[in-house]
């Protein structure tokens, strides 16, 4: 069974996919086993992804508060998740802390979970542009982000995620 294990906002749509036949499903609340809500699964229907034939699994109907599970027949059990108006607020911190964390040309230091992350203010000089062919020009190249796990600093990817953040804004503005 997969679902989102980050959770759901009570009002919004709530699906999980099973990738097994079952006709029926139930959610259940963790704290004491009572079934939350019952349903009939969609499908089964092609994922191209995966290739699977999968079931759909469509319990937006629940719009109460707590953490719950969800159960089918010949599929098993599903990871516990949380339906709450502030399920994505943990993860919108964690993002936004990563954020400044991996900004460049300025000391940045934050604790997340018990753990301090630092660095010194890094990239401070205009970089030449030898190696992609530009000759030995410089070009306005502080501040921005690092790159994932290199930590070098490459301006596409700096301009790919000030974009991905000006749409998570337009898509989530209210």
């Amino acid at each position: 069974i997969r679902l989102n294990t980050l959770g759901y906002l009570p009002a919004h749509d709530k699906k999980a996919t099973v990738a097994a036949a079952a006709a029926e499903f139930r959610v259940v609340r963790d704290a004491d086993g009572m079934v939350a809500l019952r349903g009939r699964t969609a499908g089964p229907v092609h994922d191209a992804d995966t290739q699977e034939d999968v079931y759909l699994a469509d319990f937006s109907a629940l719009r109460t508060s707590g953490v719950y599970h969800l159960e089918a027949e010949g599929a098993g059990r599903s990871p516990s998740f949380r339906i709450a108006p502030d399920v994505y607020n943990d993860a919108y911190r964690t993002m936004m802390q990563g954020m400044y964390l991996w900004r460049c040309g300025t000391a940045v230091k934050a604790t997340y979970n018990g753990v301090t992350y630092s660095h010194e203010a890094c990239h401070l000089d205009d970089a030449y542009l030898d190696y992609i062919g530009g000759g030995h020009t410089r070009a306005p190249s502080t501040r921005g982000w690092h790159d994932a796990g290199d930590y070098n600093k490459y301006t596409v990817n700096g301009a790919f995620a000030a974009g991905v953040l000006l749409l998570a804004w337009e898509q989530n503005a209210s």
